[in-house]
């Protein structure tokens, strides 16, 4: 009956190791879990989505969003500088004018 008794307490022993591993392990997993929901409501707060599928992907997208952003920008800059060739050959003609209308008024 010794035996079966000291078999017991090696039983109660494991279990109780085994009890304090798999809290342990989970008090890991919670602390995990807390980081991932804190990183989720950044990702939120920053994005303004709530959906995750949303979330992903724009994630996804970034790199598509990015690449038609930068041609946007380029044709606005190409578009900007189509306007001040055009606003400088415009002033040229006006200045022109403006000589000629100066000269015949002073050859009157």
């Amino acid at each position: 009956n010794e035996e079966g008794e000291d078999r017991l307490k090696q039983l109660f022993l494991v279990r109780k190791i085994y009890s304090n591993m798999l809290l342990t392990k989970l008090q890991a997993q919670r602390r995990q879990t807390d980081k991932l929901e804190d990183a989720f409501q950044r990702i939120r707060s920053a994005t303004g989505l709530t959906d995750v599928d949303a979330i992903v992907e724009k994630f996804m997208n970034r790199d598509q969003t990015n690449e038609e952003l930068e041609q946007q920008m380029k044709d606005a800059r190409a578009r900007i500088e189509d306007l001040r060739s055009t606003h400088v050959r415009l002033q040229q003609l006006l200045d022109a004018q403006t000589m000629v209308k100066e000269t015949t008024h002073e050859n009157r």
